[in-house]
């Protein structure tokens, strides 16, 4: 199912793993560039030069978008999300998680 279309002022390019941008119904990791992006993490020079490079923002997001435009996202490439200011790796916590109930 796709997610929708790119709102007026945002790009979007799809990335290989070497940042070659890839064509229509091609997986790679979802980059996005707006006038609205910021440009980095707050104290933490190392994320900021992974994620972002020249106002592109890397999403860990692995998608596609067809022919008219549509993005579909398939997949995470990053498995860490934020909750309540702690950075939390999902593998690790559905590891655990079916750990503790077996």
């Amino acid at each position: 199912m796709a997610t929708g279309k790119l709102l007026p002022g945002v790009s979007m390019a799809v990335c290989d793993t070497t940042g070659k941008i890839l064509g229509p119904r091609e997986e790679g990791e979802l980059w996005f560039k707006s006038p609205y992006t910021c440009i980095g993490y707050l104290n933490n020079p190392t994320e900021t030069e992974k994620t972002f490079q020249d106002r592109w923002v890397r999403t860990g997001d692995l998608g596609y978008y067809d022919e008219e435009g549509f993005v579909y996202v398939v997949d995470r490439l990053k498995y860490i999300f934020w909750h309540c200011g702690n950075q939390v790796n999902e593998k690790r916590t559905i590891y655990k998680v079916e750990s503790f109930v077996t």
